[in-house]
């Protein structure tokens, strides 16, 4: 466990991985174990390249949620005429 005083930060020893070396859960707990000497299960196919096009999929919902709920209710298009009016 640990506990950052100057930011508030804490966790475990795989969040402290994830923050100090901006890496997913996954590859916190690889790293971990290749550092320990255990060995892990190996899965199939690519797991970063599969998370990353998951996160890819999961923004482009939800831009598209976005963009429809701005271009077609009454609630979006008053929010985008503001959006215009700002020159945003």
């Amino acid at each position: 466990m640990y506990h950052c005083f100057g930011c508030g930060l804490g966790g475990n020893v795989f969040t402290f991985l994830m923050e100090y070396e901006k890496v997913s859960f996954v590859e916190s707990v690889r790293s971990l174990a290749e550092k320990s000497g255990i060995s892990l299960p190996s899965s199939s196919g690519d797991d970063r390249a599969s998370e990353q096009e998951e996160m890819y999929e999961l923004c482009r919902e939800a831009g598209r949620f976005f963009y429809n709920a701005l271009t077609e209710t009454p609630e979006g298009k008053i929010a985008l005429d503001y959006f215009h009016g700002r020159a945003l």
